[in-house]
């Protein structure tokens, strides 16, 4: 029996919802692309074997070799009128998995270089209009709030003891990948909370070291090894449970940025329904309490596990 392509997973509950779908891999294949120069993602394009089904079943890898290269104006227009005969997926793909049109789209902008996507959908399917509306909005939303310019999510068991050897190797092949220069990560444990805080943070100090290893490349995807240079923690517990006492604390001055993070926590809505909605009145008190003592609104405390040094003591008080 020939296992399904397009409707794989068709039917899982609430996939048109951007949690569900990345919950089962959904944007996985954007995050590689975008990890790849636009040549790099025409390759695979080509060499994946994927045709057209308007009925001529084209090359699609051939077909965007054809498009021209250069500065211009270039714009990617998906065909959701359904009107090839004997090929009805459209409505069923946007009704119930539209994020992964979403993604396929913004994949192929990236590899052409267009600027704008469009999505032409017949009069009939207003409704399936609705449902990739508010699928754009959920991502674009996401996107929004956390201010970031990548996002790569790792698929590891939740609500259980996730740290491994593997989870570790996962992280650091991001880390070699990206080469950040710093790493924030959650610190210690959360009291009455999830313990995965706890087995996060083992990951992430495994992953560090991990990603400087000189040797064991065939389990790094032979990426060379990368020197993280600093890393701080962010204890979730503070600064209501007490100041903690290790190498050195970092408090970050989040005045202007506190709207942006409760608007960035307030994304994954499957965390915080609306009967936890006094969760996001203790963070803006504690972070404003924080603030108030360091002579700011609002703050972050940061752990450094090793004294932070300043190299123009009158520019780091004053500035």
């Amino acid at each position: 029996m020939t296992a399904p392509l397009l409707f794989k997973g068709i039917d899982e509950p609430d996939l048109h919802t951007i949690d569900v779908y990345e919950r089962v891999g959904g944007y996985e294949s954007l995050r590689k692309a975008l990890s790849m120069s636009r040549e790099e993602v025409l390759h695979e394009l080509e060499g994946s074997a994927l045709r057209g089904r308007g009925g001529a079943g084209f090359a699609m890898g051939k077909k965007v070799s054809f498009l021209p290269k250069g500065q211009m104006d270039k714009y990617l227009v998906c065909n959701a009128d359904e009107s090839e005969p004997g090929t009805f997926k459209d409505r069923e793909l946007m009704q119930k998995n539209p994020h992964l049109l979403i993604e396929g789209i913004i994949i192929g902008a990236y590899c052409i270089g267009a600027s704008k996507s469009f999505i032409f959908i017949r009069g009939e399917y207003d409704y399936v209009a609705d449902i990739l509306d508010a699928a754009l909005a959920e991502a674009k939303a996401a996107g929004e709030a956390l201010g970031i310019q990548l996002r790569t999510l790792l698929h590891l068991p939740n609500r259980r003891l996730f740290d491994s050897y593997e989870a570790r190797v996962k992280l650091a092949i991001e880390f070699r990948k990206h080469k950040p220069r710093l790493v924030i990560g959650l610190g210690d444990k959360t009291p009455m909370a999830s313990p995965d805080h706890w087995q996060a943070m083992q990951i992430t100090d495994a992953a560090v070291f991990y990603s400087r290893l000189t040797k064991w490349d065939d389990q790094f995807e032979n990426l060379p090894p990368h020197i993280i240079g600093r890393q701080l923690y962010c204890m979730l517990g503070q600064p209501l449970a007490g100041s903690p006492n290790p190498g050195g604390q970092v408090i970050v001055d989040i005045s202007a940025a506190l709207p942006k993070k409760l608007a960035a926590i307030r994304c994954y809505k499957t965390q915080f329904p609306p009967e936890k909605e006094h969760l996001f009145d203790r963070v803006d008190a504690a972070d404003r309490y924080l603030g108030r003592s360091a002579g700011v609104v609002a703050a972050e405390i940061l752990i450094s596990p090793r004294p932070v040094v300043v190299k123009d003591l009158m520019k780091s008080l004053f500035v």
